[in-house]
């Protein structure tokens, strides 16, 4: 008997429509990258390394040296600055013109650079002060005269912000939310590096190739930094800003500073770095005046004092990155033996011991400087920006109010006295905003 069988129903293959061909097309591609993702070496078992993504590493983490030569090259040029300076009549009314009009920029343009930051891409934003800075200083090698330099101290003055507040905000996403402190420890040691080594070599290659070749150099490092820029990229978080409310920038301060109502640990860091840039110019004020004593070599201590406090910034950069401890009682605790150590310097009357004292102090700084930037840099994306900003405007008006309030005290009371006075305010403050500081960052700061 024979079987009896189905018959077959052949389907018609209906050919994708022509629409369909890029949704077909980016389905193979996910299909391949999911593919290639799964992808296992055979013989240990692991996910092949993604070579694109290490040499994008690669090119971050070189960056970082990238935007130190930079730094390296600002630090020349103040001495290179100063020598055109000398060669006109004036001098010292034009250097303290260059001075003001450099902070005046700076002052003026933190909040706005806040809220660029916020609004707009970080990236752009850094690359466009780059280019601008590079145009701006190299005015000063073609037109060699103090006026340009002054304008072209308050135009730096102003973009010098909007890079630093953009790529401070930009440092979580662009190195990865676990490695900001590691980024910090690095960016706190490459500054104390160039610090020492730029007032240290500008004055030989001023004095050698003249005020030009510094600051050709400088508008250079400038160019370098925007290109590699160029070429990178991350993930932004800027927040896009509806149509009917663009243009009103009251309304994004507005915003920050509710935000800051209501994590008030944000607003207690801003008040710290407000107190520690106010204390710090007394000593920046007072270190000259301590090497006057020895007026033989005058010259020699006061770089050696600099170089010490630089070495030790390093050392403490690395030691405070390596060590596993709590930022908050880390935090408060660098800052307060900070205080101590750069009070005990102007007490001191041997050398080696001012010398030892400043190391102690270079360790200490850093280690505040790094906990402090790793917490604030812990804020809200989309509104780290314009918290940058505002810090960045407490600190320059706690430099401009030392500056004022560091040379009347010592019209009245010693060096030394003066040194304990400012300080002692400063870590009382400290002490009163300690508290509730610890409190509000227990509740808001990421374990």
């Amino acid at each position: 008997m024979a079987l009896e069988t189905a018959p077959l129903e052949l389907t018609e293959q209906v050919p994708p429509k022509r629409n369909d061909f890029p949704i077909l097309a980016q389905k193979r591609r996910l299909a391949h990258v999911n593919c290639h993702n799964q992808c296992t070496n055979p013989i240990r078992g692991r996910q092949k390394p993604n070579r694109t993504m290490e040499v994008w590493s690669l090119h971050k983490q070189l960056y970082l040296y990238v935007n130190a030569l930079s730094d390296f090259g600002s630090r020349m040029n103040l001495i290179a600055v100063s020598a055109l300076f000398s060669v006109f009549a004036n001098s010292p009314v034009w250097l303290m013109a260059y001075f003001l009009a450099r902070q005046a920029g700076a002052v003026l343009s933190s909040l706005f650079a806040g809220v660029l930051a916020d609004r707009f891409d970080r990236r752009l934003c850094m690359i466009a002060s780059d280019l601008v800075c590079a145009v701006v200083i190299g005015s000063i090698a073609i037109v060699p005269h103090p006026l340009t330099a002054v304008i072209a101290a308050f135009v730096a003055g102003i973009m010098y912000n909007v890079f630093q507040i953009s790529f401070d905000a930009s440092i979580a996403s662009l190195f990865g939310e676990g490695n900001v402190k590691r980024t910090n420890s690095r960016i706190v040691r490459l500054t104390m590096i160039v610090t020492v080594l730029g007032f240290a070599v500008s004055g030989y290659v001023a004095d050698l190739w003249g005020f030009r070749w510094i600051v050709a150099f400088d508008a250079l490092t400038f160019l370098v930094s925007a290109v590699m820029l160029f070429r990178m990229r991350w993930q932004t978080t800027h927040r896009r800003v509806p149509n009917e409310s663009k243009g009103k920038w009251g309304t994004d301060l507005a915003e920050v500073f509710a935000y800051l109502k209501a994590e008030r640990v944000y607003l207690h860091l801003i008040l710290f770095a407000f107190l520690f840039a106010f204390g710090g110019t007394a000593w920046n004020y007072g270190l000259p005046l301590l090497s006057q004593r020895d007026l033989s070599h005058q010259s020699t201590f006061h770089g050696l004092m600099w170089t010490m406090m630089g070495a030790g910034g390093v050392v403490g950069s690395f030691v405070f990155a390596k060590v596993r401890l709590r930022a908050i009682p880390a935090f408060l605790t660098t800052m307060v033996a900070f205080s101590l150590t750069i009070s005990l310097v102007f007490w001191s009357s041997q050398q080696a011991v001012i010398l030892g004292f400043l190391f102690a102090a270079g360790v200490f700084d850093a280690g505040a400087q790094l906990y402090q930037r790793t917490m604030i840099q812990t804020s809200d994306g989309a509104y780290r920006g314009r918290v940058l900003g505002i810090q960045a405007l407490f600190v320059r008006l706690g430099y401009l109010l030392g500056f004022l309030v560091a040379p009347a005290l010592l019209m009245v009371i010693s060096l030394p006295v003066m040194i304990v006075v400012v300080q002692g305010v400063v870590t009382g403050i400290a002490m009163l905003l300690a508290r509730t500081f610890s409190d509000s960052a227990r509740q808001s700061l990421p374990k």
